[in-house]
């Protein structure tokens, strides 16, 4: 076996699935030859050799471990994930279908830290396509008793979190599908041989 598909082998993706205003029930639906959305980003994680669960709100089958994902909001999902799993964890967007393995490798190298997140020139954080560690929850769980929680404003609240440039990634990884234009192009780029 490959030294990187060990290293690959010892990481969990959790992939998040929340319902979605724009565009609902976005993840089951289907985008080509009978594959869902949600199927494009379970095998894409897995073909990486990452073990893969997926945590969602609603009830769906799926060909990987399922956890319904009681929660009801984002910093509570994770908060309650890394509780359960009582480990560092990569989390994306159930709706990112070309999350790149080599931007996966570029933040393996830091996952030492309390969190490794992708951040912009002006300071939007892609907190979808990162990596937590149990030791940031203390402070998500102090955001939680603030009067506006936010994620973006919990992940700043830890001194041990490693901001790797966005800028330097391949802007597919952080793809999402949020309105059917999305899809469409989801759709297109998967013809055009992605």
């Amino acid at each position: 076996m490959k030294k990187e598909n060990i290293l690959f082998d010892e990481h969990i993706a959790v992939v998040l699935v929340g319902n979605s205003k724009r565009l609902p029930n976005k993840h089951i639906k289907a985008v080509k030859e009978n594959m869902r959305l949600i199927d494009f980003v379970v095998n894409n994680l897995k073909n990486m050799k990452l073990e893969v669960i997926v945590y969602s709100k609603y009830e769906f089958p799926v060909s990987t471990r399922f956890i319904i994902d009681k929660s009801n909001w984002i910093l509570p999902s994770i908060i309650s994930i890394l509780k359960n799993l009582n480990r560092g964890v990569f989390i994306f967007g159930g709706d990112m279908p070309f999350i790149q393995r080599k931007e996966i490798e570029k933040m393996m190298k830091y996952t030492s830290h309390s969190a490794v997140v992708p951040m912009w020139r002006n300071g939007y954080l892609e907190p979808l396509h990162a990596y937590y560690s149990p030791k940031i929850i203390s402070f998500f769980e102090e955001e939680l008793m603030g009067k506006k929680p936010s994620l973006h404003s919990a992940i700043k609240r830890c001194n041990d979190v490693i901001y790797l440039k966005a800028e330097k990634m391949n802007p597919l990884t952080f793809f999402n599908v949020n309105t059917l234009e999305d899809l469409n192009l989801m759709q297109n780029l998967l013809s055009s041989n992605f």
